[in-house]
């Protein structure tokens, strides 16, 4: 039995193939849209420009978002904050980072914390962060109170100019079970000539 292109054979039934029907299609069917008019379509251009125009042009890298992590951190009853002084220094410049206990309850954190280096691919940790030791220690914090000193660059270390970032965890004495990530940004300058 010969098979034309609108019947195909299945299982010794035969099936016959069927086309869209245009006349049973409801009136707000894609067939029955009328195109826009091309003027119209430059009537958008300015409102598509417009989102194009905060692109940076200039060989400046795009500045660092800023995270709901830094200043005060919550939840629940405990908040911390990271204090970092200077905020900017040159490259031979030191840096005393501080945690802050801003919360009501007590706070138990360690002396590691990881310095993020923002590139073109976003914030990325830097080599001497992944490579450093750390003493082990439990430091206790209560409300109210600024906990010890720790100094940034590391040792032996000589930050390129850029935007860096100081990550630390802490933990609430009361509910351990997340810790609070706390950060903040510096910003090493290129020295003066």
């Amino acid at each position: 039995m010969p098979v034309s292109g609108r019947q195909c054979l299945k299982r010794e039934k035969m099936i016959t193939t069927s086309r869209f029907d245009r006349s049973r299609s409801n009136r707000y069917s894609i067939g029955m849209i009328k195109p826009l008019p091309k003027i119209s379509l430059f009537a958008f251009l300015p409102v598509f420009l417009s989102g194009c125009i905060h692109v940076n042009l200039s060989s400046q890298s795009v500045q660092p978002p800023i995270d709901d992590s830094e200043g005060v951190v919550s939840k629940g009853n405990a908040a911390a904050e990271l204090l970092v002084k200077p905020e900017t220094l040159l490259p031979d410049g030191e840096v005393i980072i501080q945690v802050a206990n801003r919360g009501e309850t007590a706070l138990e954190y360690g002396r590691p914390f990881s310095v993020e280096k923002w590139t073109e691919e976003g914030w990325l940790e830097t080599e001497a962060s992944q490579n450093s030791f750390w003493t082990m220690e439990l430091l206790h914090l209560e409300p109210g109170e600024t906990g010890v000193e720790q100094k940034w660059p590391f040792p032996d270390e000589t930050p390129a100019p850029a935007r860096y970032r100081i990550s630390k965890l802490v933990h609430s004495q009361t509910d351990s079970r997340e810790p609070l990530v706390i950060r903040a940004q510096i910003e090493v300058k290129a020295p003066a000539n």
